[in-house]
């Protein structure tokens, strides 16, 4: 979906971005406003065709904070782009220099349709970027020959594209482009990983799921001083997916037969890496030991995956670990979203993947500090 729209509209009929600080407040709120009308995905084209002059200030007060909600991704996954955008009409020198300086990236388009991405200062990116435009199935051998670029040179070029966001502020063919023709696969993946565990960082704090200070029973008996409340955090089935895909993208092969799921939020997890790995998903009731729901069965010698939505001392896992053993399968990974064990949990030589990382004081019940300081235990909702 493309969005078009005037910005001389904002401009007060002076056709010139020599705003106040006002100004610009009004007119970032007007563009995040056309922006969140937009279907995700959507694109928002910012027409400069009657602007006869820009100001540093409009750059740096409107555009540059947009951009940057945008990179983190505060407005959904939707885009900027300008059109009819005269470089020669800004008043304090060479654009580039303003996004460079922040660190990002926007397209705009001259009144030839010429795409400009300002902020990529450097001539190899731009040659590299210019030509996946006009050629977006361009493989990587073909691009580095033609543009006779050291493979580990271009790939050092498109590290420093994402990192300035060329690729959020570029069309999804132009994303596309580049994430799937130049960029190895491995590395495309480990970007994509990042994404979603900064996302799931964010949401963390949105949430205000995690608390660090109190005294907490967690399934297993023992008390932790810190507590993240998993559920919270699973109340959207798109970020539950995602999480999920680079979870099971993480785990690097194994070609499992089955998925095991522990706890309400770890059983969602569960469902969407099962559906994504195109095997079986089967649960885990925590009451008491770890033991198969009725009516779910593990087959000897299948491959399974062990997935927990919070790992703290690993207890579970390993309860669930012995079960698959004792059916005569075998454990090919462990998978959990949050590792709360410091790092320090390792399943019979197999170390978990995990998106993000803590490490929860956990105690004992008999050798529990905050039961000793007389803190309130409080018994959450796991199951």
């Amino acid at each position: 979906m493309l969005g078009v729209y005037d910005i001389s509209q904002d401009l007060k009929g002076t056709y010139t971005t020599l705003i106040s600080r006002e100004d610009a407040q009004r007119i970032r709120n007007s563009l995040r406003a056309e922006l969140q009308s937009l279907e995700e995905g959507g694109i928002l084209a910012l027409d400069f065709d009657v602007v006869a002059e820009m100001s540093r200030s409009f750059l740096e007060e409107v555009l540059v904070p947009l951009l940057r909600e945008l990179g983190e991704h505060r407005l959904g996954e939707r885009h900027i782009i300008g059109v009819n955008f005269r470089s020669d009409s800004y008043l304090g020198g060479d654009p580039n220099e303003v996004f460079s300086r922040a660190g990002l990236c926007f397209l705009a388009f001259d009144p030839t349709a010429r795409p400009q991405w300002l902020g990529v200062t450097d001539d190899e990116q731009q040659r590299i970027l210019e030509l996946l435009w006009k050629e977006q199935r361009a493989s990587v051998t073909d691009t580095v020959k033609r543009l006779s670029i050291d493979p580990l040179r271009a790939q050092a070029s498109l590290d420093e594209l994402l990192s300035v966001g060329a690729i959020r502020a570029s069309t999804e063919g132009m994303r596309r482009a580049i994430y799937e023709r130049l960029l190895p696969e491995a590395e495309y993946e480990e970007i994509k990983s990042r994404n979603v565990a900064q996302g799931l960082a964010r949401r963390i704090e949105e949430k205000r799921a995690l608390r660090l200070d109190g005294h907490f029973k967690i399934p297993t008996g023992n008390h932790s001083r810190q507590f993240l409340s998993f559920t919270l955090l699973a109340d959207d089935a798109r970020f539950v997916s995602r999480m999920a895909v680079a979870l099971a993208r993480r785990l690097q092969g194994g070609n499992p037969d089955v998925v095991i799921g522990a706890t309400l939020t770890g059983i969602a997890v569960t469902q969407k890496m099962a559906e994504y790995l195109d095997c079986r998903a089967i649960y885990v009731g925590v009451t008491g030991r770890a033991s198969l729901y009725p009516g779910f069965e593990l087959v000897p010698r299948e491959r399974a995956i062990i997935v927990s939505d919070v790992i703290g001392t690993g207890t579970l896992i390993r309860e669930m670990l012995g079960l698959v053993v004792e059916e005569g399968a075998r454990c090919v990974g462990v998978a959990s979203p949050v590792d709360a064990s410091g790092g320090k949990a390792v399943f019979d030589s197999i170390r978990p993947v995990s998106l993000i990382h803590y490490d929860f004081d956990i105690y004992s019940p008999y050798e529990c500090p905050m039961c000793e300081e007389g803190i309130p235990l409080e018994t959450p909702v796991w199951t």
